[in-house]
This record gives C-alpha cells, sequence and structure tokens, in this order.
C-alpha cells in the first residue's frame, strides 16, 4: 500500500519550528524512525507522524505503521485533533486552537451530504453549527460562545502565511484575535511583508505594522476612537444574523413551543445591540470638541444613540 500525506490533515498539525525540525532530523539520523506511523486504513493517508514520513523518505528509512479505520475524512480528522489534544504538551494557542478546529470539522460533518443521507433531511448549516458548538463546549468544558470564537480564529490562522502561523502557533508572535482576523484577511505577499517589518525592527509588533500599513490612529485621543469604532458596526451586523435566526428556528425545527423561549431571545439581542450603540463612539463631543466633559460621559466622544437625540 502507497502511503502518503494529505494537506489538509497536515495543516491541523502545529508546524515545527527550524529548531524543532533540526532537532528532530538529528535524532532521526542518530536513532532512526523510533515511533510508528498513523495511518489511516485503506486509504493510506497518514494521520499522525507527518515529520518521521517525510524524515524516512528523504533518509531512505525503514518504518512501522499502525492502521486506524473511519467511516469519513472527517471521524479521520477529528481523530488527529483528538489525538493532540491527548497530549500535554500544548501550548495555551495551540490548545485553542485544536479546539477550535475540532469544532470546525465537528460542524462540517453534521452539515454535509453523508449527513443529509442518515437523516434523510437536507441540513441547515446554522442549526448544524449550533449543535456541533453545544457538543464540542460540553467536551471541552466552556462555552458555546468560547468555542464559536476559537472556531472563528482557527479559520484565520489556517490562512496566515506558513511562517506567521508557525511562530503564531509556537508562542514566539504574540498577537490579539483580532490583529489574527485582520492579518488573515490580507494576502500572503501582504502578510510577509508586515513579518518582515518586524523582523526587521521597524514595528514593534504585527498591530503596530497594520496600523502602520492603514494609517490608523493609534492613540486615546476622540478622535482615535472615533476612528477606530467600526468594530460596533460588525458587532451589530452578527447580532441581527443572531436575531434572523432565532427568528427562523421554530419554523427551521417544526416546534412551536420554541417561539416564546426564541422571542425572549430575540428581546435581550435587541437590548445587546442597544447596548452596542451607546458603547460604539460616533463623533467628537461639540460641546467639549474632545476634550472630555460630563455631557459626554468624559469619554471626548459621543455614540450613536447619544448622536441621534441631539
Amino acid at each position: 500500500m502507497e502511503i502518503r500525506i494529505d494537506e489538509e490533515f497536515r495543516s491541523l498539525l502545529p508546524p515545527q519550528t527550524r529548531q524543532e525540525n533540526s532537532a528532530f532530523r538529528e535524532s532521526v539520523k542518530r536513532d532512526g524512525i523510533r515511533e510508528p506511523i498513523d495511518i489511516w486504513e485503506g486509504e493510506g493517508i497518514v494521520l499522525d507522524g507527518h515529520h518521521r514520513f517525510d524524515a524516512a523518505e528523504v533518509l531512505n528509512l525503514e518504518y512501522e505503521y499502525r492502521e486506524h479505520s473511519f467511516p469519513d475524512r472527517a471521524a479521520a480528522m477529528r481523530w488527529i485533533m483528538e489525538n493532540q489534544l491527548a497530549r500535554r504538551n500544548l501550548n495555551p494557542t495551540q490548545f485553542k486552537l485544536y479546539w477550535g478546529r475540532y469544532y470546525n470539522v465537528t460542524k462540517k460533518g453534521r452539515g454535509d451530504a453523508g449527513m443529509a443521507k442518515i437523516t434523510g433531511k437536507t441540513p441547515n448549516p446554522q442549526i448544524e453549527g449550533l449543535a456541533a458548538a453545544k457538543a464540542v463546549a460540553e467536551a471541552s468544558g466552556v462555552s458555546r460562545a468560547t468555542i464559536e470564537r476559537a472556531g472563528k480564529l482557527a479559520e484565520s490562522v489556517d490562512n496566515l502565511a506558513h511562517l506567521i502561523r508557525r511562530d503564531y502557533e509556537s508562542g514566539k508572535l504574540k498577537m490579539t484575535d483580532d490583529t489574527v482576523h485582520t492579518l488573515a484577511s490580507l494576502s500572503k505577499a501582504d502578510q510577509s511583508d508586515l513579518a518582515r517589518q518586524v523582523h526587521d525592527r521597524d514595528c514593534k509588533s504585527i498591530r503596530e505594522a497594520l496600523a502602520a500599513s492603514y494609517d490608523m490612529v493609534d492613540d486615546d485621543s476622540a478622535e482615535a476612537a472615533v476612528a477606530n469604532g467600526s468594530y460596533g458596526k460588525a458587532v451589530t451586523a452578527k447580532l441581527n444574523q443572531a436575531a434572523k435566526l432565532m427568528r427562523d428556528l421554530p419554523d427551521l425545527c417544526g416546534l412551536e413551543k420554541l417561539l416564546v423561549a426564541c422571542n425572549s431571545i430575540v428581546s435581550d439581542i435587541d437590548n445587546a445591540r442597544a447596548g452596542v450603540r451607546h458603547m460604539t463612539p460616533a463623533a467628537v463631543c461639540k460641546i467639549c470638541n474632545g476634550k472630555k466633559c460630563a455631557q459626554c460621559g468624559n469619554h471626548g466622544w459621543v455614540s450613536a444613540l447619544e448622536q441621534g437625540k441631539n
């Protein structure tokens, strides 16, 4: 049987740093391949032991392998991540990303054609996503919202340039989740340019390089708060999506008894949207001209809600 690497499966594993790769290669040259390589039975795809397999191919070394049987790719991918999560050498970033990827794979598996054949129904991506998030949250011991955020972070990290992803997952490169999302929206070439600025010490961090790239105002002034206040629109858009899902859920499930609960949740979402409008900077306070006064709550800016009252 031909044994091979599947790049999607490989991408689920944290990349080795240069130092780790160098030490691993020396160990293999000295001791050979000591641990069996785990593969998908009947497919020959490597599940665990990608670096061992690469080294064996380059150095023409013999190795043993263990086979595991799975019904589909989603199940095989979940095994890979469960195997990694069982290990104790993951740093906090890797741990969060593995749960995020596990959720993404579980959500995809519940919403694919195979699930439709089993249930006889066409899966609704939003409902299946909620069910997957709840199941993974229970398994991981964190909230559903935490798992959903980890899933979005994992998607963004998987869109980072290879070296940036490697350094971020290893803990060498520190970035906030927002910075990761912003960076992932850029082309790989632009990402590499920003990383080079940090490496060459033109900027102290990726965030500073991003700020310089977009010519963002990055201070605590009222003007800066208004300039960087676009996050309010993004949050409101997500709340709008959540409200729509809650309104549609009783019909999608065919359960009228959900109607009261969903209406209550929609009411809470409406209150949250009002809160976002109240807390999002929309304009510099005209009374104090950004100097901070009692009228603007000593912010120097007013929200869209307060702006509408004036």
